[in-house]
């Protein structure tokens, strides 16, 4: 399993989007975390522009202000989730 974090400082802009969706395919990621991401709401629909056409699934804690913010993604053919715990500051993801 390939895993990656990254402190993206905000990951709103397209051209971060394509830099995250690069770093997934050029590395084959199965699991990749996201600190800073300065957004109060990520959905799958956007989780999934980011990985491309992979099965995928993720949790989010929010950003509060502009300030903060986690991501944790991954590709469900490798990682398999039991069950995740999403606070303000942290995320914890436990696989099966």
């Amino acid at each position: 399993m390939r895993l990656a974090v990254w402190n993206i400082r905000g990951i709103g802009s397209e051209e971060k989007k394509i830099i995250v969706k690069k770093l997934i395919k050029e590395e084959n990621i199965d699991l990749v975390g996201l600190v800073e991401t300065k957004h109060s709401d990520i959905s799958i629909w956007n989780i999934r522009k980011i990985w491309g056409d992979q099965k995928v699934d993720g949790v989010h804690s929010p950003a509060m202000s502009g300030s903060g913010g986690l991501l944790v993604s991954w590709n469900e053919d490798i990682f398999k989730v039991a069950s995740s715990l999403v606070t303000q500051r942290w995320i914890c993801v436990f696989g099966s």
